[in-house]
């Protein structure tokens, strides 16, 4: 399945307009997981503030998932 991982933040929505298969909702935590940490790691080089909001994950049919705060 496609899952989608769109992150609601207080500068603005960026939404995944590419999305990534994977095979279970486990793998789908880690991977959310690890781009959350993507996400801080780029805000702290660019030297801005870390994000305040969430990650929305949403399946191929756009229903939520799960969200994890930023």
């Amino acid at each position: 399945m496609r899952y989608f991982l769109n992150v609601h933040a207080d500068d603005g929505t960026i939404p995944d307009l590419v999305g990534t298969d994977l095979p279970h909702i486990e793998t789908v935590r880690r991977h959310a997981a690890a781009h959350i940490v993507d996400l801080w790691e780029a805000r702290v080089l660019a030297g801005k503030p870390p994000y305040i909001g969430w990650l929305r994950v949403v399946d191929e049919n756009q229903r939520a998932v799960f969200q994890i705060p930023l």
